[in-house]
């Protein structure tokens, strides 16, 4: 199975990791699913912070997470 690949039926995973998704209304549920693509977001900031200065971008995107989760 290639990265690609990989990546995409993880990220249908965590998706479905949240199976009362349908149970909530539209405005929860994109909410979930923003949270979740933000933290992919990080992960890769992270990942690629060792030879470059991520940090403004690393920090934008935890903001961008405080306030999704607080909408």
């Amino acid at each position: 199975m290639s990265k690609e690949e990989q990546k995409a039926r993880e990220l249908v995973e965590k998706f479905m990791e949240y199976p009362n998704l349908m149970d909530y209304t539209e405005d929860l549920r994109a909410k979930q699913c923003a949270l979740i693509a933000v933290d992919e977001i990080l992960k890769v900031a992270n990942l690629m912070d060792g030879g470059f200065s991520f940090e403004e971008e690393i920090a934008y995107w935890n903001k961008v997470k405080e306030i999704i989760k607080s909408i």
